[in-house]
């Protein structure tokens, strides 16, 4: 159990952080942010509207409203009479373009990466033609395992045009989008498309998983400030441990 003195320092430090949008955004983020980094566990209640609201000075609808973006997302649960807990399974969005480390970071965990395969190659035809590339064209090839708080989570291949990274042939680590930003090539906007299968190959092995649990293929093709293609990435999320959700509007 948190203690809630140790709970409203930790959240107002993280409401300092500068973070664009509205305030109940901004309040959601930082109530996220503490469920990763367990300052407050899975399962435990949230205090009550109006106790966070005397102590961060935010207004009890800000507070509502945070809560909404929070059950929306299904971060937490509403429990009539009891008030609102913490759901126990890690949820990404899908709204804002970010790599995984950038994503994994900003929500509270310890994003880490074992670098399986690294190579300048040519590529299969379907992702060439992915790519808008022509025959022979030589691209930078990386597949990662990647993890979240030392769990592995994914595996993602991730192809992009050699000449969107300054030294291809330097030993990988770190994000594949600040390195492309480098040469002013990182993605500003991707379409991804998400499917439910089996581990093929290695996949279980690595995900460390049983052969008949579902994982979640991912496509992501990614597009630069002057709309050329120049990310093409396969990646295996563990079905168990992650799920993407979306906001829908009428």
């Amino acid at each position: 159990m948190y203690i809630e003195s140790d709970f409203y320092k930790a959240l107002n430090n993280a409401l300092e952080k500068p973070v664009r949008g509205p305030a109940y955004h901004r309040l959601a983020l930082a109530i996220e942010s503490l469920i990763n980094n367990k300052t407050i566990n899975r399962g435990e209640r949230l205090p009550a509207e109006r106790d966070i609201a005397e102590q961060t000075n935010l207004s009890r609808t800000t507070i509502r409203r945070a809560f909404k973006e929070l059950l929306d997302s299904q971060i937490i649960v509403a429990k009539r009479g009891s008030g609102h807990f913490i759901l126990e399974k890690y949820q990404a969005g899908l709204k804002q373009l970010a790599g995984f480390t950038e994503e994994v970071a900003f929500r509270g965990h310890n994003p880490e990466a074992k670098l399986i395969e690294q190579s300048v190659d040519t590529i299969h035809p379907d992702d060439s033609l992915k790519l808008n590339a022509s025959f022979g064209d030589e691209f930078f090839i990386i597949r990662r395992i990647r993890y979240a708080d030392e769990m592995p989570i994914a595996i993602e291949k991730a192809i992009v045009p050699v000449q969107c990274i300054i030294d291809p042939d330097e030993p990988f680590e770190g994000s594949l989008y600040q390195k492309m930003s480098l040469t002013r090539n990182q993605p500003v906007r991707a379409m991804q498309k998400i499917q439910a299968r089996l581990p093929e190959g290695d996949e279980a092995n690595l995900l460390e998983i049983k052969p008949e649990t579902p994982i979640l293929r991912l496509e992501r093709i990614g597009y630069n400030a002057l709309g050329r293609v120049v990310e093409l990435t396969h990646s295996a999320y563990r079905g168990d441990r992650y799920s993407f959700y979306t906001e829908l509007t009428i």
